[in-house]
């Protein structure tokens, strides 16, 4: 009796994981749907004239707020002519 209740126990504990997997994957398809709000297909929003210019990073360092320790970026440069 003891084992077929420690059973019990078991799969209700397997049926809980189970049901919070669903309910994680509903809300990853209610992320996936979501209409964005930023038009990112293109379309009207390019100019129709060319752009020429310039862009260039100089020594770029970076860390995350919660690892100060740990420089990501450590001095990047980066140019791009057009």
């Amino acid at each position: 009796m003891i084992m077929l209740l420690f059973n019990f126990g078991m799969v209700a504990a397997v049926f809980g994981n189970v049901m919070s997997v669903f309910g994680a994957s509903d809300k990853i398809a209610q992320i996936f749907f979501q209409e964005s709000k930023i038009n990112s297909t293109g379309g009207d929003t390019i100019p129709d004239k060319e752009c020429r210019g310039v862009l260039e990073l100089k020594d770029v360092h970076f860390r995350y707020p919660t690892k100060d320790d740990v420089e990501v970026l450590k001095g990047v440069s980066l140019k791009v002519d057009n």
